[in-house]
């Protein structure tokens, strides 16, 4: 093997080693923190839906602007979450 075909070897062998490493960091931010993200989001969410159950069992009432305020930020963290959830899903 001449010294050209050599470095070209050599080249190519760091290339692949680059493109190995690079992937093998996309595959644990996946296993790591999608899981993650998708724990948080549930967390949020049951905590969110839990808060409204309670204030409503409690016997706690709201008024209607607050009702709606309220129904206005829930739905605003669903619509949120949701796109968020299915990019960690794909």
């Amino acid at each position: 093997m001449t010294r050209q075909e050599q470095a070209l070897a050599d080249d190519k062998m760091r290339a692949e080693i680059a493109k190995l490493l690079a992937e093998t960091k996309q595959i644990n931010v996946n296993t790591f923190l999608a899981p993650a993200l998708a724990a948080a989001a549930l967390m949020g969410g049951t905590a969110a839906i839990v808060k409204l159950f309670f204030l409503k069992l409690s016997g706690m009432q709201m008024t209607q602007t607050e009702q709606a305020l309220a129904d206005d930020k829930m739905w605003a963290e669903i619509t949120r979450l949701i796109p968020e959830t299915a990019k960690i899903s794909a």
